[in-house]
């Protein structure tokens, strides 16, 4: 019962918006379709707020007040200076949150984490946005990071109200979201996205939840997506400002093979979970089973495929 409500209370809010979003007056797709995710988690954190810690609370709050902000690049388009400035406050807010105890026992470690953080948002944020251009991609993405995060704070009952209620949001968004140019999750989206997994991988951290390092296993593929491209267009000499169809997704959907670009990132995540448990079972500490079989199985399958989609296209 509690799914259904909330799957048809989210699947009504994402209907609405999609009809309002003419009135906007914005000549575009609609976009934008993160803030319905906002005002679900938003909600159910009010309505459960002595659950939670001080610091997620102050975290979210904050994230709400800049995703709001970040909102205006759905609608009338921000600069890349500002988008790239309320990210890294997005990181420094968030890290000063759960970290502010620092300020008086050792700011030089908090510095350090404030840097890497702020860098973790950018490159959390930019992945995200990137993997919302082809239909149910970022539902996919977002689906298997939950269901690992669902396994994370299996123990954790309070985290994990919010976590079932992003699954649903995501299941009932792939309803719109699968069609052609009908609703995309938005840049504000992707900005609040990231800063979910922000907030709970630096939570894990407190609560010395190593498990969080499993996130690996469904963001590794996609980071070392984004780092690529954007080497390689650097290496191409464009403008990184530009639109492009360089991302691994792109490349298979330009081979005109229907939904397969919607199998890499469950077969990835797939593959280094089976390494883990493998190298788990051979008595390997857990923790560096997680780094080692992320690195190996993201790092040669996502070059695989490339030199795999490079040569088909030579030959055709």
């Amino acid at each position: 019962m509690y799914f259904l409500i909330n799957f048809f209370t989210i699947l009504i809010g994402l209907h609405i918006y999609k009809n309002i979003w003419p009135y906007f007056k914005v000549n575009k797709i609609p976009t934008g379709a993160g803030i319905i995710l906002l005002l679900c988690i938003v909600s159910a954190f009010y309505l459960n707020n002595e659950l939670y810690s001080i610091k997620f609370g102050v975290s979210l709050l904050i994230l709400s007040i800049l995703t709001l902000i970040y909102y205006i690049d759905d609608l009338r388009s921000l600069s890349v200076f500002i988008r790239i400035l309320l990210q890294i406050i997005m990181g420094i807010a968030i890290s000063i949150s759960f970290f502010f105890d620092l300020f008086s026992t050792n700011i030089y470690i908090l510095l350090f984490i404030l840097i890497l953080v702020s860098f973790l948002s950018l490159l959390l944020t930019n992945t995200i946005n990137f993997y919302d251009g082809a239909d149910l991609n970022i539902s996919v993405f977002a689906i298997l990071n939950f269901l690992i995060l669902f396994y994370v704070f299996s123990s954790d009952k309070d985290i994990q109200i919010l976590i079932n209620l992003s699954l649903i949001f995501f299941i009932a968004f792939s309803l719109l979201n699968y069609k052609k140019d009908n609703l995309y999750f938005g840049d504000a989206g992707s900005f609040f996205l990231a800063g979910i997994f922000l907030i709970f991988i630096l939570y894990a951290i407190l609560e010395q939840n190593l498990k969080i390092l499993y996130l690996l296993t469904t963001l590794s593929f996609p980071i070392l997506d984004v780092i690529y491209v954007i080497l390689y267009r650097i290496y191409l000499k464009e403008s990184l400002h530009t639109r492009h169809f360089h991302q691994i997704y792109q490349v298979v959907q330009r081979k005109q093979i229907k939904w397969l670009y919607l199998l890499i990132q469950p077969i990835n995540t797939g593959l280094s979970i089976i390494l883990i448990l493998f190298l788990s079972s051979l008595g390997i500490n857990e923790t560096f089973s997680i780094i080692i079989s992320c690195s190996f199985i993201s790092f040669n399958f996502y070059f695989l495929l490339r030199y795999f989609l490079f040569n088909s296209h030579k030959t055709e």
